[in-house]
């Protein structure tokens, strides 16, 4: 919360290097990202003040959540409980504190483009039916891809969780 309550980022996805932005980035169904005029797609914008040789070091992988405790080595509560802790502590407003999330800003599975009933069918047993990573169909090939393997449990709950059915 420290990037919204300093007024740096206006919701929990978009505050840069927190765990929540990285859990939440990993849910999110691809959007299609437009370049500025004059900007080069390809190439992603640079932190301001991370020195250049944080690039070469690996990504610690966040702890898993375990809604049922049965994991030594897990979050005790479900992603879902996580998500709407982050999001309902973004929304209070501290009088010692100059940034909140505002009211007009939507829900954050509204905000991802998630469908609730799906993400909370998957969330109550998504250890089960994702296995070692959640995201979306994308997400989840590009973690076969850096994995090199050539199979990862989870694609038809990333489909069905992620991936919008078309009326």
């Amino acid at each position: 919360m420290n990037p919204i309550r300093a007024g740096i980022a206006e919701t929990p996805e978009t505050s840069e290097h927190t765990s929540v932005a990285e859990r939440v980035a990993a849910l999110a169904p691809e959007a299609e990202h437009v370049a500025p005029e004059g900007e080069d797609e390809a190439a992603p914008p640079a932190a301001a003040n991370v020195p250049a040789w944080c690039d070469s070091l690996p990504l610690q992988p966040l702890m898993p959540f375990d809604a049922t405790a049965q994991l030594p080595s897990a979050i005790p509560f479900s992603l879902e409980d996580y998500l709407e802790l982050v999001e309902t502590a973004g929304r209070c407003q501290r009088p010692d504190k100059r940034g909140a999330i505002a009211e007009r800003v939507p829900r954050l599975l509204k905000r991802l483009n998630i469908e609730p009933e799906a993400f909370i069918a998957a969330s109550t047993t998504l250890l089960k039916r994702f296995g070692s990573s959640v995201g979306t169909p994308a997400s989840l090939t590009i973690c076969c891809a850096a994995r090199q393997v050539r199979h990862l449990r989870g694609m038809r709950a990333a489909w069905e969780v992620f991936e919008r059915r078309v009326a």
